[in-house]
């Protein structure tokens, strides 16, 4: 039985949930929490419900506490909720939404790197996606500055302890921040002023958590998650519009080869595919909006 919390996200999707809770259902973790969001209209709720029932079919022995809203809080203030939930209650925990397919050697690489970095403040996030597909590199991983896009991902309460939702202190710390990048800071000005005014986000308030603390995020050096969230009922993306669409999802081999030193080595290949990828997200709300969506 597998012994690291694992937190599943949902919301109205119950066919990806399914995919996504099968994975789960052959871990058999420990423990597992569910954070569900609430139905805006009837239709909705309907399909909240036949969520819902999908992940309420726990078949093993198995520790699951639920934080199901009644009402709709939307995709930046239910997660943010729900994960501080998680951490008020266990000290690390790997995180999927339900439309975050891993492969299944994803959670073992998440266990053994929770354990190695346990006490190393320092590391404060692991990731499962790579936004590049597939990194060459002699060892597992490597380290960079972007959690982006949190899609399979694992991390630590006392990393989570630096984390706003409203990111108070982003106008005080911006130039501290611009320190630590050369040619791509007025594009990160921007995400953070947007996003620390509308609050329509709680991703990038972690990226920006950790980048207060000048932290790193684990990258493997292959990518192990695969997003079935595009076209329809996605809250942002569609399939015709991203790259990211056709990352292929490589198993993780073991035992772990792990980097002599933190260097941030993937940085330079990650953060032009994490700024495409935003810029995908941005066009995207902007059509939405001008159509009245």
């Amino acid at each position: 039985m597998f012994d690291v919390p694992v937190a599943l996200m949902i919301y109205n999707r119950p066919e990806l949930t399914r995919q996504v809770f099968a994975q789960i259902r052959l871990l058999q973790p420990r423990q597992l929490f569910i954070i569900a969001d609430g139905p805006k209209d009837e239709t909705d709720d309907r399909n909240c419900r036949q969520a819902r029932q999908v992940v309420a079919d726990v078949d093993w022995d198995c520790d699951v506490q639920t934080l199901y809203s009644a009402h709709n809080l939307g995709v930046a203030k239910c997660p943010s909720n729900g994960l501080q939930w998680v951490f008020d209650q266990v000290d690390r925990c790997i995180i999927l939404e339900d439309d975050t397919l891993p492969d299944i050697s994803f959670f073992e690489f998440c266990r053994l790197l929770l354990q190695k970095y346990d006490d190393d403040e320092s590391v404060m996030s692991i990731s499962g996606a790579n936004l590049c597909g597939v990194i060459q590199t002699e060892y597992s991983y490597g380290f960079s500055r972007f959690s982006l896009p949190p899609w399979g991902w694992a991390t630590w309460r006392r990393a989570w302890q630096a984390y706003d939702f409203q990111m108070a202190d982003w106008m005080e710390l911006k130039s501290t921040i611009a320190e630590n990048f050369k040619n791509t800071f007025a594009f990160w000005e921007m995400i953070l002023d947007r996003y620390s005014i509308k609050l329509t986000s709680w991703d990038i308030q972690w990226n920006y958590a950790i980048w207060k603390k000048n932290g790193r995020v684990i990258i493997p050096g292959q990518n192990m998650i695969r997003n079935l969230g595009y076209g329809a009922g996605a809250s942002f993306t569609t399939v015709d519009q991203s790259f990211t669409s056709q990352l292929p999802v490589i198993p993780c081999s073991f035992p772990l080869v792990h980097p002599v030193e933190k260097k941030l080595d993937f940085n330079a290949y990650l953060e032009p595919k994490v700024i495409e990828f935003l810029e995908e997200i941005i066009r995207f709300n902007s059509q939405r909006d001008a159509v009245g969506l």
